[in-house]
C-alpha cells in the first residue's frame, strides 16, 4: 500500500472514529435519562403507561369505581324538581381532581325527560351528595332516575383526610307549614374555607325524603356560620334522620 493509499485510510479511520463519538453523546444522553411519571412508556417499577408503582397516577385498572349508593328526585312544586344522588370515593388512598357526572331522568313510559352532564372533584373515601335544584319538566311526572359517572377519570394517590367542616346542632321547625332547618358549620383547621356548597338530607326510616342546598362564602379558621334551608311545601313522612354535608369547591391543602 503507497503512502497516498495508507493517508486515505487513516483519514477514513478518524473521520469514522469522530462521527462514532459525535453519535455516542446524545445515545448516551438518551439511554441515560431515568425513567419518569411523564415519558409517555411503561419502564421502572410502574404498573403501566406513567402509573402506578413511584407514580402518583393509579392505573386505570387498579382504582375502583365510585358507588352512587341513590340518586332521586324530589317534588318543588308542579314540574319543578330537585335532585340529589350520594355517592361514595372507596379509594380511601386516592382522589380524582375530577370526575364527570350525567343525571337522567324518564317518565312513565320510559321516555327520557332530561338530562344533565356535571363534573365534581372526590377526595380520598369521600362520601358527599350532589344536589341538583329547579330542574323543570313541564307537565311529565320523573319516574325513573339515571345517575352514572364517565368512566375515564383519572385517580392519584393521595391520604385520607379528616373533613375541615361539620354540621352540628341541626334544628328542623314547621316541617308540616315553611319548613326551615338550621344548622351550625365549624370549620376545624385553622386555615379559611371558601366557597362551600352545603346538602341536606331529610329520611324518614332509610329513605331520603327530600334535599335542599346553600351555600356560604366562607368560614375563618376554627370559626362557625350558621347554614339555612326552606322548602315550599310541608314536607311528608316522620322524619327520623337529617344528614347535612357541608362541601368546599376546592380542596383544603394543610
Amino acid at each position: 500500500m503507497g503512502w497516498a493509499s495508507h493517508r486515505r485510510v487513516l483519514y477514513a479511520v478518524g473521520a469514522g472514529i469522530a462521527l462514532l463519538i459525535i453519535l455516542s453523546v446524545p445515545i448516551y444522553k438518551i439511554a441515560a435519562v431515568p425513567p419518569s411519571c411523564t415519558d409517555g412508556k411503561q419502564n421502572g417499577d410502574e404498573q403501566g403507561v406513567d402509573c402506578g408503582g413511584a407514580c402518583a397516577l393509579i392505573c386505570p385498572a387498579l382504582a375502583r369505581k365510585p358507588i352512587v349508593h341513590w340518586a332521586r328526585m324530589f317534588k318543588v312544586s308542579d314540574g319543578v324538581y330537585d335532585a340529589a344522588a350520594y355517592v361514595e370515593n372507596p379509594n380511601t388512598d386516592a382522589r380524582t381532581r375530577e370526575a364527570i357526572y350525567r343525571f337522567k331522568a324518564y317518565d312513565s313510559d320510559n321516555i327520557l325527560i332530561l338530562e344533565r352532564l356535571g363534573k365534581t372533584r372526590m377526595e380520598a373515601g369521600e362520601v358527599f351528595a350532589i344536589f341538583l335544584g329547579g330542574i323543570k319538566t313541564g307537565e311529565r311526572e320523573p319516574r325513573r332516575i339515571f345517575f352514572e359517572f364517565e368512566p375515564d377519570m383519572a385517580f392519584e394517590r393521595a391520604e385520607r383526610r379528616e373533613a375541615p367542616l361539620v354540621a352540628v346542632s341541626p334544628l328542623l321547625q314547621n316541617p308540616d307549614d315553611n319548613p326551615r332547618l338550621s344548622s351550625k358549620l365549624k370549620n376545624r383547621t385553622a386555615l379559611i374555607v371558601r366557597g362551600i356548597d352545603v346538602v341536606a338530607i331529610l329520611y324518614a326510616g332509610e329513605n331520603a325524603v327530600t334535599a335542599s342546598a346553600t351555600h356560604i362564602d366562607e368560614i375563618k379558621g376554627n370559626g362557625e356560620e350558621e347554614a339555612v334551608f326552606t322548602w315550599p311545601r310541608p314536607i311528608e313522612g316522620t322524619i327520623t334522620r337529617i344528614e347535612i354535608i357541608p362541601r368546599p369547591r376546592e380542596s383544603i391543602a394543610r
